[in-house]
């Protein structure tokens, strides 16, 4: 049981936005809310609104552990820079060009916030990007 916001944060979508922190968790578990909880649901009920967050390891990761400090400091330095768009965090990392086919391909607006694209979506960067650099 946990607070629903922090829950959201952990679980990103499809319950709420993909955050830092649910992004640096997905490849190694899968997370979900089980259940949303009423207030009255507990005695004496808290002042926040509370939800069963259900977590499993991932039996087969979805990045390598040999790559797992690789793509911790991908996301970090991608996503973690608030307000930015998707373009300007991943042009240290992309060319232009490779930035605006991405966009196509993964279908995501490159002028969007970073928190726009989904798991898969970042992933498949940090995979190619892994591919480009070999």
């Amino acid at each position: 049981m946990v607070q629903r916001e922090a829950a959201e944060r952990f679980a990103g979508r499809p319950c709420a936005r993909e955050t830092q922190s649910s992004l640096l968790l997905k490849p190694w578990w899968q997370i979900e809310i089980a259940r949303r909880l009423r207030r009255t649901d507990f005695d004496p009920p808290p002042s926040v609104d509370a939800v069963a967050l259900w977590l499993a390891r991932r039996t087969r990761p979805l990045v390598d552990r040999s790559q797992a400090a690789d793509y911790r400091r991908f996301i970090r330095s991608c996503f973690g820079r608030d307000g930015r768009s998707i373009r300007r965090c991943l042009r240290s990392e992309f060319t232009r060009t490779q930035i605006h086919r991405l966009g196509r391909d993964l279908q995501f607006d490159p002028s969007g916030p970073p928190h726009s694209l989904t798991f898969d979506q970042w992933l498949a960067l940090f995979r190619f990007r892994s591919l480009t650099r070999s």
